[in-house]
């Protein structure tokens, strides 16, 4: 049998699970939002005051939904942060180790940090 791995109190997954579904919630609304633009910029409406309304209606809405979702991107951010703190004390270190030597430090908003995936790059 192997060692045992760190698990996360089901309430911090929770929380993580929750913030995960706002997340995906917050993306839908803008990736509607986008498609909405889309349609109406597509020429298939006759271009008049209607459509300047529905349009800059449109774009206030999405502007709207990308905030929520840059909201729920920081709050999903956070849990994860709380997450790997909790299990870097529980390993004493401030870095884990995975099973194909890949390590994970726990500050993953920070650029040139590292994920379990290798280092995080921010555009």
């Amino acid at each position: 049998m192997g060692p045992s791995r760190p698990r996360c109190p089901r309430r911090t997954a929770r929380c993580l699970v929750d913030r995960h579904r706002e997340l995906v919630r917050a993306q839908t609304s803008v990736t509607f939002y986008l498609k909405l633009l889309n349609r109406l910029s597509s020429g298939e409406f006759p271009v008049d005051t209607a459509w300047f309304e529905r349009v800059d209606r449109a774009v206030d809405q999405m502007e709207e939904a990308a905030e929520e979702r840059d909201a729920a991107a920081r709050k999903v951010l956070a849990a994860l942060e709380s997450i790997g703190a909790a299990a870097a004390s529980v390993c004493g270190e401030g870095t884990l180790s995975t099973d194909d030597g890949r390590h994970y430090v726990p500050s993953l908003a920070e650029p040139g940090s590292t994920s379990i995936c290798g280092p995080v790059r921010r555009p």
